[in-house]
């Protein structure tokens, strides 16, 4: 049987690596595809929602006040949903889609 313990401690494991190959390609995906601008508001954004359960699109859109327009503010959101980032909550609330990532994004990018 596995225990919690067990489980906790993999956990721990798995997000305490920096350059782990489980989750580097994250951030090296943002640094292809994005520029300088629009990181800077995914990296608010995503550490923003490592302090909360989920984000209004009010919220959004007050984080990406004065780098992004709306427009471009919603194609990176859609963008992040598509590539598995976020996930789009009722009512236009966002969150992480995995709780793992979240914690390793918490914890190396924040």
């Amino acid at each position: 049987m596995i225990s919690n313990s067990v489980i906790d401690n993999g956990l721990m494991n798995a997000v305490s690596q920096r350059n782990d190959h489980l989750f580097v390609h994250y951030v090296t995906r943002l640094k292809r595809i994005f520029n300088e601008h629009e990181r800077a508001f995914i990296k608010k954004l995503l550490c923003e929602l490592c302090k909360i359960r989920a984000l209004n699109r009010e919220a959004a859109l007050n984080l990406a006040s004065g780098i992004l327009s709306e427009n471009e503010m919603n194609r990176i959101l859609e963008n992040l949903n598509y590539d598995g980032y976020i996930v789009t909550a009722d009512d236009n609330f966002y969150k992480f889609k995995s709780p793992v990532l979240k914690q390793w994004w918490k914890r190396h990018e924040c």
